[in-house]
This record gives C-alpha cells, structure tokens and sequence, in this order.
C-alpha cells in the first residue's frame, strides 16, 4: 500500500488558522471522508487508514490546540470543534453530507457536528469514543490534571515535559504500553510531528490548556453528554478490547451497548485484539476501512 502525499489546507475559523490535510482519492469524484482524531493527537492518526482507502479522499485537520493547529487560543470544548470541523468542510468544498470517523475525542467531535450541523454529515464511525465515558473512581476530588494524568497516562504526562533530542522523545513513545509491541514507521511519523522547538528544549505541540479543558467535557454528566444525547444520523460504534495503557478497557464490556440502545440508529462491533491506539495506528485501521468501503 503506498501513501500519499497530502495537501495542506488552511482553514479560517475564530481566533486564526486551522490547519488540514487531504489525501486525495485515486479519482477526482472520490468519496469524501472527514477524519478526527483524538485528544493528543494529529491528522497522522489516520495514516494507516488512507493507504487502505485509495478510493476515498481522507481530510483531516489538526484540531484545535494540535499539531499546527497548536497556535489557535480557546475557548475549546467538543462543540468548538465540531463548528471548527464544518468549516474544514467547507474549506474543502463538501456538496453532499459526508461520513464522518472520529478516533477516542475525535469521536465526540464526529457526533456533535451530526448534531450541530446535520447537513453535512451522512454517517458515523466512532473508534473507541463519542459516547460519554464512566467517572473513574476518585475524579470527583481530583485536580482535573491529576485526573487527566491518571486516565492518559503518558500522553497527557507529556505536555509538561521537554526533551533534550528527538530521539529521547521517540524513545519515551516506543515505550508506552500501548504502543511499544506496535511500533512502526507510522506511529513514528506520528509521535514525531507532535514535536517542536529547538535542542535541547524539545517539547509536545499539543496545548495542555486544550487538552485539559476537551478532557474535562467527555464524561457522563459533561457538555458532551447534552450534544451527544440528540445524535439521529446513523452511526457504528467500534470498541477496542484493550485500552489507552493496553489494559483495562475505556469502555467496560457491555458499556456501548447500553449507551446506542438510548439512540435510533446506532450499532456496536468490537474489534478483536487492538488496543485504544491501535484500532486507528494498527491492525484495526482495517476494520475502519471496512467500514468505508460498506
């Protein structure tokens, strides 16, 4: 499967310039797909998945407080970006409604523009998110921070942290539990382009302030949930067995099922033996092509 090189879009939205890239399909007609990616993420999330769609075209922006998207300033929150994502596609002349995939955040995101902008989009894929998640034990009286650190782990530790050389970085990625019996040329390409700055002041692209204030809307009783709550557009919901720290789920088993069962058109499939990561970054990008392909 060969990549391709993307196209760059630079989007105008409130506060500045929102950054996109499009891997255009092998024909000009090529079906459009909106692809978002996760909480400390980028749009080389979706590597993997545009290599085995060539017959789609992949947009996918850096979100908000992410990659070169990193400079635009609050307020931030999942509806923030879901008027963000509209207007990527508008950008990138959209004319008919167009399936949506989010990974882990991205996911909430990919649901509320079907509720804020219902025009645009014409199904769902939310890869392990977009339904509210469960409140681990102990948030309550954390700091959101703390919190924040103790679901995320290494990708939220991160933000605070600077390296002396690209390879420390890497290093510190190759070993994440998740993603260290995984790693390739894509994850990488992945973990590197989240870096910027200068040696030996290396340091992650993504905003904290970003991050923390998307973290905090994503669980039951959050701002996501009240969005969410109107979905009506037909979406599948594809779980990963194995979680952000490749252990216990983000979703317990039977979660998903409970949540689509409050909503029309929502359908649930797990994905066998992937991780929170993995479903995009590896094996389970396959699964999601599927989805594309119908």
């Amino acid at each position: 499967m060969t990549a391709r090189e993307p196209r760059e879009l630079e989007i105008a939205v409130d506060g500045g310039t929102l950054h996109a890239f499009s891997y255009d399909g092998a024909e000009p007609d090529a079906p459009l797909v909106l692809a978002l990616h996760g909480i400390t993420g980028n749009h080389l999330a979706w590597a993997p998945l545009h290599r085995r769609v060539p017959g789609h075209t992949i947009l996918a922006p850096d979100l908000r407080g992410r990659g070169l998207s990193s400079e635009l300033p609050g307020p931030f929150g999942i509806a923030r970006h879901a008027d963000d994502a509209a207007a990527v596609l508008a950008e990138a002349g959209a004319h008919r409604p167009v399936v949506v995939v989010g990974h882990s955040m991205g996911a909430f995101v990919a649901a509320a523009l079907a509720v804020r902008h219902p025009q645009l989009v014409e199904r769902l894929v939310l890869v392990d998110g977009g339904a509210p998640l469960p409140k681990p034990p102990g948030m309550e009286r954390a700091e959101l921070s703390e919190a924040a650190r103790a679901a995320l782990g290494p990708a939220a530790e991160r933000l605070s942290a600077t390296f002396p050389t690209r390879d420390a970085y890497l290093a510190m990625f190759r070993e994440h539990p998740a993603l260290r019996d995984a790693w390739d040329a894509d994850i990488e390409a992945y973990a590197g382009y989240d870096l910027a700055g200068t040696e030996p002041e290396l340091a992650s692209r993504t905003s904290a302030e970003a991050m923390l204030a998307d973290f905090a809307e994503l669980f039951v009783g959050g701002a996501a949930e009240s969005i969410i709550d109107r979905l009506d557009r037909p979406a599948v919901a594809l779980r990963a067995p194995r979680g952000l720290l490749d252990a216990a789920p983000l979703y317990p088993q039977g979660y998903l099922d409970t949540w689509a069962s409050t909503l029309p058109h929502v359908t649930v499939a797990e994905v066998p033996d992937v991780n929170h990561y993995t479903i995009a970054l590896g094996t389970g990008a396959e699964r999601i092509a599927a989805e594309l392909r119908g």
